[in-house]
């Protein structure tokens, strides 16, 4: 994949749609590195302060636009059909183009409607959180994930690999499965974090404090997933067979916190099963009747 940066007058021109944290932060990052030249950004109020800072028109209606090398469709999931099938009804969008969006969990096929014009189509998903709109991206080896059409996942892997992405190909059948670990792995340990915090408030630790000890936590169990894997990075009561500890654990999440009871219990059950070979019969079955009790 090419991965030179090219200067913005000799770049591939580009449009963007969707101007959001994700869409807009790659965007700059492509125009800063010289690697495509913006013809347009699209946006639902025609207003785009992105657009500004490309240096390019803002439009809301896409009968306005004119064709471009790459389109970059970057709107929310649910609306990629619509977008697509309004877009090649314009016929501003047709081969040899290269058209991607940014989804994690829809395939290249939203984009049949494209396809059907003779445009290149892929999604490519950075597995990386845009929390806010950043106008300096430091993507430095962020994985991306790539699936499509040959040419276009090599056009979309280009551009990414010379942000310094790491890009890696990605079947289209494995897609919504692949982007439900991304959302366990990103979404899921916040979400993770706010039963611990919210557990350790209600004991009396101090928020600092609990914010504090998750961050000694997580930093030392992920070190540890990455050192040796799972299995490896197992700690704990229910490692050691400590049921009692366990059943009073469930009970005083019952009691302060019967959504953070949900999850302990849930999470406790596929640690179970991960030390399954660690313990013996009659404390593993001692734990699964604890974890199975209301």
């Amino acid at each position: 994949m090419a991965s030179a940066p090219v200067s913005a007058e000799r770049g591939p021109s580009a449009c963007l749609i969707g101007a959001g944290r994700a869409g807009g932060s790659l965007a700059l990052a492509w125009h800063a590195a010289g690697q495509l030249r913006f013809a347009g950004v699209v946006t639902r109020s025609g207003a785009s302060a992105v657009a500004e800072q490309l240096d390019c028109p803002a439009y809301r209606d896409l009968a306005a636009l004119r064709p471009v090398d790459v389109w970059v469709i970057a709107t929310p999931d649910d609306s990629l059909p619509s977008v697509a099938s309004a877009l090649a009804r314009t016929g501003v969008a047709r081969a040899p183009a290269t058209a991607f969006h940014l989804s994690g969990a829809a395939t290249s096929d939203v984009l049949a409607p494209l396809a059907a014009q003779g445009v290149a189509v892929a999604s490519a998903h950075p597995v990386r959180s845009f929390p806010r709109l950043e106008t300096v991206l430091s993507f430095e080896g962020t994985h991306c994930a790539l699936e499509g059409e040959t040419a276009a996942v090599t056009v979309a892997g280009g551009l990414f690999t010379a942000l310094g992405g790491r890009c890696f190909d990605l079947h289209a059948d494995g897609k919504a499965a692949y982007h439900g670990a991304a959302v366990l792995a990103n979404n899921g340990l916040v979400g993770l974090a706010d039963a611990a915090l919210t557990a350790w408030q209600t004991a009396g630790v101090p928020s600092e404090l609990a914010t504090g000890l998750f961050s000694d936590l997580a930093t030392a169990a992920i070190d540890n997933l990455v050192a040796g894997g799972p299995r490896a990075a197992l700690s704990g009561p229910l490692v050691r067979g400590d049921t009692g500890v366990v059943s009073r654990h469930c009970e005083e999440l019952d009691a302060r916190d019967p959504l953070a009871a949900e999850i302990y219990r849930a999470l406790s059950r596929r640690l179970l099963q991960l030390a399954s070979d660690r313990l013996d019969a009659d404390t593993r079955d001692a734990l699964k009747r604890v974890l199975e009790s209301r």
